[in-house]
């Protein structure tokens, strides 16, 4: 969240919302699951890819050392 700026937020608020999309009873459920799991991969790794760009802008190293 450090780095978060413009760019990552839209991508921040859609991950925020995926729970919602996690619907219905058994097999439909598990359907729902499988696809949050496939759209929360996506866009986490939009996400971080967005924060290391940012941290590079930024000159900021993302080394916690």
């Amino acid at each position: 969240m450090r780095n978060l700026d413009e760019r990552g937020h839209g991508l921040a608020v859609d991950i925020a919302s995926l729970p919602d999309t996690v619907r219905g009873y058994e097999e439909i459920k598990m359907a729902s699951v499988a696809r949050y799991r496939a759209r929360s991969a996506e866009l986490v790794g939009r996400l971080s890819s967005t924060r290391e760009r940012t941290a590079a802008d930024s000159g900021v190293s993302r080394d916690p050392r």
